[in-house]
């Protein structure tokens, strides 16, 4: 057996006293002392709750001592002595907490008047002057006398249960047994009055008070549980029995073996367990039911992957403690198959609008999927599973993650390239310029550039294949010099009327492009690298 066991929430209590406390010291305002009325009313409330609890254990010690025959009244006085001991210590500080409360001012509206006062809160508890006739040196006899109860019981529990004697220190130390002040040399001279109540706050002497009050039921507890289970008060009577089987699988391929586990369950109408599990449980009855999308990070070379979900079952005993059973349940997660259509099948196009559509037929009706990208962004579609992915101008790769219902289905890896160079072709009154074949002077009355998307491109993306020239010009040329200045323009056609006035046979007319731009589907648009494409047309 172990002593001083306190409960989690007995522990975070205590933390923040010793916070508070800490604080108070500092004579921090009224916001730290209303924290230390709210830690009382905690701590209060616990008292409250363990002192109906610790009854409880009590009545059910006496139920199973009784229909057992009495043959264990022995366990059943040392449970009555406990019970009374403590309530008496309770009850104690209970009075001098209300004397306090009445000394110091009162209260209103729930708040206490005095919760700041030192003076007459140090003089009740610990006396006027050199006097230590304060109420403090009463509760501490009280807590004393407690003390020796629950040592005394805590000996023959251990005689019975052949376990080590474990000595519960007391509750009303001074300066030179506290071990939170050994350190403290200029304390060691104090009694226990003094160290806790002197120059202190009436609020803090409070809950100071109700925390020796908590530390008394968590010690009343925990004996107590021990006592019960000396009784059997903790066994459990099953009067449902259940046959029962376990599957190793429930799917199985023909011609392969089927296995299979028989057994008996039982359960007790008189057992209201609590379940809990680390995936998300809904009790029906005495049933939890576990519902959950499987997922996996990982999946070995068969796409199958080996998980787990743990829970445990809780049976509230009536003494003794609560009975933990813990559920392991292995079961195997395999991999879906993720189908993707896409117009450029064999990579993504950069800084394009690619559509996707992804699909996961094993998922039927309940595929409701998500995506995240890396490499790029995407948009969904307005159908299920339909994306448009634009990858990055730079990037190589794409990512695209696919989940549904928040459980991750898989990644699918794309390779990316880019658009293919345009071809630049120069029309001249609306016909292919024939570099070869020229044309008679005086040539042209107009100009065009026309650029022209890859076709493979412009078969899968035809939004995105969308071109202009926004930088070329026009020279008529006599011999190897300009016959005139050189044009130049920003849109795709141009008038050249004032060029072909001066045209002469044997000239040529020169029209080098050195601008283009893709318009995005996004309503942007793209400068192309063409760099500088030269066309030559004779006039003959």
């Amino acid at each position: 057996m172990a002593g001083g066991k306190e409960t989690p929430r007995q522990k975070l209590i205590g933390m923040m006293y010793l916070v508070l406390l800490a604080l108070l010291a500092l004579q921090m305002g009224q916001e730290i002392l209303m924290k230390f009325q709210q830690l009382n009313q905690s701590l209060a409330l616990f008292v409250a709750e363990s002192t109906t609890k610790n009854t409880g254990i009590v009545a059910g010690i006496k139920a199973t001592v009784e229909k057992a025959g009495n043959k264990d009244k022995k366990v059943l006085d040392l449970a009555n002595e406990l019970r009374a001991a403590a309530a008496k210590a309770i009850s104690h500080i209970d009075g001098v907490k209300s004397e306090l409360v009445t000394v110091t001012g009162g209260e209103a509206e729930g708040v206490y008047l005095g919760m700041k006062d030192k003076d007459k809160s140090s003089a009740f508890l610990i006396g006027e002057g050199d006097k230590k006739n304060g109420k403090a040196y009463g509760v501490k006899t009280e807590l004393d006398a407690f003390i020796v109860v629950a040592n005394k019981i805590e000996k023959e529990l251990s005689s019975i249960l052949k376990t080590p004697i474990v000595i519960h220190k007391g509750l009303a130390l001074g300066g030179s047994e506290d071990p939170m002040f050994t350190k403290m040399k200029e304390k060691h001279s104090m009694d226990f009055a003094q160290l806790n109540f002197d120059h202190t706050e009436m609020i803090a002497s409070m809950a100071f008070l109700t925390e020796r009050q908590s530390r008394i039921s968590s010690l009343e507890t925990e004996l107590l549980n021990q006592i019960g289970s000396l009784v059997g008060a903790t066994d459990f009577k099953f009067d449902k029995i259940f046959g029962m089987y376990r599957a190793k699988s429930e799917t199985i391929a023909a011609g392969t073996n089927y296995e299979a586990e028989m057994f008996v369950s039982a359960s007790s109408s008189g057992i209201k367990p609590r379940m809990t599990a680390n995936r998300p449980l809904v009790m029906d009855g005495n049933v939890g039911k576990i519902k959950f999308k499987a997922s996996a990070g990982t999946y070995n070379a068969d796409g199958i992957s080996e998980q787990q979900w743990n829970g445990n079952i809780t049976i509230a005993r009536p003494v003794g403690g609560d009975t933990v059973i813990p559920v392991v349940a292995k079961y195997k997660v395999a991999k879906p198959v993720i189908q993707v259509q896409a117009g450029a099948v064999s990579a993504l196009y950069r800084n394009c609008a690619n559509p996707l559509q992804i699909n996961v037929p094993a998922l039927g009706a309940e595929y409701n999927p998500a995506f995240s990208v890396s490499g790029g962004d995407l948009t969904k579609g307005a159908k299920i599973g339909s994306v448009i992915v634009y990858p990055a101008a730079g990037g190589k790769s794409v990512s695209i993650t696919v989940s549904n219902a928040g459980a991750t289905i898989g990644i699918e890896n794309f390779q990316t390239k880019a658009i293919p160079r345009p071809e630049i072709q120069v029309m001249t009154d609306g016909r292919q310029m024939n570099e070869k074949m020229g044309q008679d002077a005086p040539g042209p009355r107009n100009i065009s550039v026309k650029v022209v998307p890859d076709n493979a491109f412009a078969s899968a993306l035809p939004t995105e294949s969308k071109y202009a020239a926004t930088q070329w010009s026009a020279t008529l040329v006599r011999g190897r010099k300009p016959a005139m200045p050189t044009a130049n323009f920003s849109s795709g056609s141009a008038d050249i009327g004032n060029m072909r006035s001066l045209a002469k046979p044997g000239d040529r007319i020169v029209v080098e492009v050195t601008g283009v731009v893709r318009r995005t589907s996004r309503g942007g648009t793209e400068k192309v690298e063409i760099g500088s494409v030269v066309k030559n047309l004779p006039l003959n």
